[in-house]
């Protein structure tokens, strides 16, 4: 984990040492005020996992405000006092992970956790924790609130899931059911089964990509864009975008990449032709890259023998396209 710290007086910065020698296998960025505090912040704030203040929580308060952004974007925020007593989630406590780390620095600094979300305090399923853990996003956060509500109020919510389930769902959700709120795990970020649906979408996704060189970023991203969208499956479950190395400075698939967070990776043509499977092949691919195929191929290279294809080779202007996801369970 990345970890910023900032502390403001000689007994806070003895405690962010006994932080780091606490922490051995995370990695920290510290204060050193050679810059203004909240110019240190403004530079910092988006490449962290965290941030941990030590001083007023005002002080962080104000010093973060200008950066937030959302529940899904901003890192956690924590605040301690000097001595080290209490430890507040201030921001992100739990798809940012603010209120794990606040209870595991309590532990290791024998101090108390002030945890102040509903769910935490009632012990009652938080959807966005559980899809934290899970390796699934949730696009739309603001349907959280009534996940919660809902609990809170000790009524029930609903669950469906596209992939198989294992273990006993938690206390208030089940199956289907005609309810106010639910929850639906699916690669189709638009399924409604209630009113308010929380939809989590799996990170399983693969998306395979060739085009011509100097193809236009706009009509490539259209491109990848209406693909998963006629076959329902939502870019938030993709993690990687797939190709040949001769393709590893295409601008097209670069800025598609950094647009939707996902990690750009190339394989040689030597290793695209190791990926066993029936492909559509093309000569003239062959021949000028030296495989027969790149999208469906590169979908598929560097996962497990479990992936799959989803989407097979797709053709237009010039791009193909094609998406893998690899197998996965839904687990309480």
């Amino acid at each position: 984990m990345q970890i910023a710290m900032i502390a403001f007086t000689a007994v806070g910065r003895h405690l962010t040492e006994r932080i780091q020698k606490l922490c051995p296998h995370d990695e920290f960025t510290v204060f050193t005020e050679k810059i203004p505090a909240a110019d240190w912040v403004a530079a910092t704030f988006r490449n962290v996992d965290a941030f941990i203040f030590v001083g007023a929580t005002g002080i962080a308060v104000r010093l973060c405000a200008p950066h937030l952004q959302s529940k899904a974007k901003d890192p956690a925020v924590l605040v301690l006092d000097e001595k080290g007593q209490h430890v507040i989630p201030l921001i992100s406590g739990h798809i940012g992970g603010a209120n794990k780390l606040a209870v595991k620095l309590a532990s290791l600094l024998g101090a108390k956790a002030v945890l102040t979300t509903a769910t935490d305090l009632n012990n009652v399923f938080a959807v966005d924790v559980w899809a934290v853990q899970a390796g699934c996003t949730i696009p739309d956060t603001g349907q959280i609130k009534h996940i919660s509500s809902e609990l809170l109020a000790g009524k029930t919510v609903g669950f469906a899931s596209d992939f198989p389930v294992e273990g006993e769902l938690p206390e208030g959700v089940e199956r289907e059911g005609n309810f106010r709120a639910g929850i639906c795990v699916s690669l189709d970020g638009t399924r409604r089964p209630w009113p308010y649906t929380v939809n989590v979408i799996p990170r399983i996704a693969v998306i395979g990509a060739g085009c011509r060189r100097n193809t236009d970023s706009e009509r490539f991203a259209a491109f990848a864009e209406s693909t998963a969208m006629k076959h329902n499956i939502s870019l938030h479950a993709v993690h990687t975008l797939a190709s040949i190395d001769v393709k590893h400075d295409e601008v097209c698939l670069k800025e598609f990449a950094t647009r939707y967070g996902l990690t750009f990776t190339t394989f040689s043509a030597e290793a695209l032709r190791a990926v066993s499977g029936t492909f559509d092949a093309s000569g003239f691919v062959y021949e000028t890259v030296g495989v027969d195929n790149v999208c469906e191929r590169a979908a598929l290279a560097g996962q497990s023998d479990k992936a799959a294809l989803i989407v097979s080779k797709t053709k237009q202007d010039g791009m193909t396209l094609a998406f893998s996801i690899q197998k996965w369970v839904c687990r309480f």
